[in-house]
């Protein structure tokens, strides 16, 4: 079997990104958005110990864990259905960072 570029494949055949994110636009404002949410989950170190701030840290952690997992998801799966495309290589890079600071920020 002869490789196939991507335009050639039939689109039913085709991860559907934007049921993830609709554009690359908009996941660049939910990067952003999980940027934002970063010093929530670090203003709960120390609060552990008590009812509030544990779940202060629970409902933070599971806001921002979720929007994260669909900017991991769609850049990962933009850069493997064209691993030339710098623009989506450069997306996970940025986003290998940004999980980075997610966990410097949840390490106490």
């Amino acid at each position: 079997m002869a490789d196939r570029i991507r335009e050639q494949i039939d689109e039913r055949f085709k991860w559907k990104v934007s049921d993830i994110i609709e554009s690359d636009e908009a996941w660049q404002q939910a990067f952003e958005e999980v940027e934002a949410k970063i010093p929530a989950v670090a203003a709960c170190q120390g609060t552990l110990g008590t009812k509030e701030g544990f779940a202060a840290y629970c409902r933070a952690d599971e806001d921002l864990g979720i929007l994260l997992g669909k900017v991991y998801l769609y850049a990962h799966m933009q850069k493997d259905a064209d691993g030339t495309n710098t623009k989506y290589v450069g997306m996970m890079g940025n986003v290998m960072g940004l999980l980075v600071r997610v966990s410097q920020a949840s390490a106490y």
